[in-house]
């Protein structure tokens, strides 16, 4: 089990010192100079997903930098000013948005947490399907993230409903189990579609040998009828109406009870 900030550390840390990482960063060197990143998680209603953290222009790739935190604070305008100086940011403004409907008197940012998947940082999210998880290497770190990825979630934050912002990252929950990705294997049922994604409910986990965490059973997870929104990358030009807003993921959480 995953259980505290420490025994995240102490995982990430493996991964960074293993075999597989030397072999990947052989061939992709900035994996490993660039470090990591990732965020502290806590127990949350709601739970938005993205791939893995930015890798920003004007960063240099430097000796392995490792930084953590919690994620929430880069959704308050005030906070965001002080730490980078410019008003705002265009990936996390348009996720505020989702959260905050001052109209509607609707407010989930006490009840939402957020995280990437993967840990390593790149701009580029094609990257990882096209130069690391098509390496044995690479695939062997894809399946330990994501391994540390699904017990952050199962044994810390445990959501109601869950957010995947990012078409990418689908194929990474089981989505795409058609196309033989299994990955965290979890087993869907459709609920109905939006414009702005489509919706599913868990009802347990695939009989997949091919599930990175068999540890986590259809007897002991924690995420058995939770909720999951399957929307396109969002950015500051996705329009109003194929972004969840703050009203649909206020009932979506209400439906759930």
């Amino acid at each position: 089990m995953i259980t505290s900030i420490d025994d995240i550390i102490s995982t990430i840390e493996e991964i960074w010192n293993s075999d597989y990482m030397d072999a990947l960063a052989n061939g992709l060197p900035w994996i490993r100079n660039r470090g990591y990143v990732f965020a502290h998680p806590i127990k949350a209603d709601l739970l938005i997903t993205g791939m893995n953290p930015s890798f920003r222009k004007g960063e240099e790739d430097k000796n392995n930098p490792k930084d953590h935190g919690d994620a929430r604070i880069n959704f308050l305008p005030k906070t965001w000013k002080e730490r980078n100086n410019k008003y705002w940011d265009t990936y996390f403004g348009p996720m505020r948005k989702m959260l905050v409907d001052d109209e509607n008197g609707i407010d989930l940012m006490n009840r939402f947490d957020y995280l990437d998947i993967f840990h390593f940082k790149e701009r580029n999210q094609k990257v990882l399907s096209q130069q690391i998880v098509n390496k044995s290497e690479g695939k062997e770190f894809a399946k330990k993230e994501l391994y540390l990825t699904q017990h952050i979630i199962e044994d810390m934050i445990k959501p109601k409903l869950i957010l995947v912002k990012n078409k990418e990252s689908w194929a990474y929950w089981g989505k795409m189990k058609d196309k033989n990705l299994i990955w965290m294997g979890y087993d869907f049922e459709k609920i109905r579609d939006y414009q702005c994604g489509e919706l599913f409910k868990i009802v347990g986990l695939l009989d997949s040998k091919d599930r990175i965490a068999q540890d986590i059973t259809n007897e002991n997870t924690c995420l058995k009828g939770t909720y999951v929104l399957f929307s396109e990358h969002i950015t500051q030009y996705t329009s109003r109406n194929e972004r969840p807003s703050a009203v649909l993921l206020n009932e979506l959480l209400e439906e759930h009870g």
